[in-house]
C-alpha cells in the first residue's frame, strides 16, 4: 500500500505592487548632421517613476546632467523617447546617454558616441553679364 502527502501551500495577495528597479538604455543616435542628432532612450522599467527624462552630452566620455542635457518634453506613449540634440559644433565626437530623475536620484543609460558632420563649402556662380579687356591685356596682344 502506498500512501501519498499532498501539501498545498496558498499565496495571498496584500494589494502590494511588485516594481522593477528603473533601468534606462541608450538605443542609438540618429540623423547626425553638422549641428545636431537625435538620440533616442528606451525606460527599461521605471521603478517608482520618473520625474524628468531626457538626453545628457558633452566632448568627453560619462556625461551626466551637471553637463548639457536636453529634457524630453513631448507625449510619453511608450517607454522610447527621442530627443534632439541641436547648437553642436561640427566636425566633433559627442558622448551622449539617455538618463532618468525620480525620488531616488539619477540613472543613465549605456553610453553612445557619434561625430558631426563636417560643414561642406559651398560654391555658387553667377552668369556672365559682361566682358571687358583690360589695358594690361590689350599690350600684349
Amino acid at each position: 500500500m502506498v500512501t501519498a502527502t499532498i501539501l498545498f501551500a496558498a499565496c495571498t495577495d496584500e494589494g502590494s505592487e511588485v516594481r522593477l528597479d528603473p533601468k534606462l538604455a541608450t538605443t542609438q543616435s540618429l540623423n547626425i548632421k553638422s549641428d545636431s542628432a537625435t538620440i533616442v532612450g528606451f525606460v527599461v522599467a521605471a521603478g517608482d517613476g520618473f520625474t524628468e527624462k531626457g538626453v545628457c552630452y558633452n566632448t568627453e566620455p560619462a556625461p551626466t546632467i551637471a553637463n548639457t542635457k536636453v529634457i524630453f518634453s513631448g507625449q510619453s506613449t511608450s517607454a522610447t523617447f527621442s530627443v534632439k540634440v541641436g547648437g553642436l559644433k561640427y566636425a566633433t565626437k559627442y558622448y551622449a546617454r539617455a538618463y532618468a530623475t525620480g525620488a531616488n536620484g539619477t540613472i543613465y543609460g549605456e553610453e553612445v558616441t557619434f561625430s558631426t558632420a563636417p560643414v561642406v563649402p559651398k560654391l555658387t556662380t553667377a552668369a556672365i553679364t559682361a566682358v571687358a579687356i583690360l589695358p594690361t591685356m590689350v599690350a600684349k596682344l
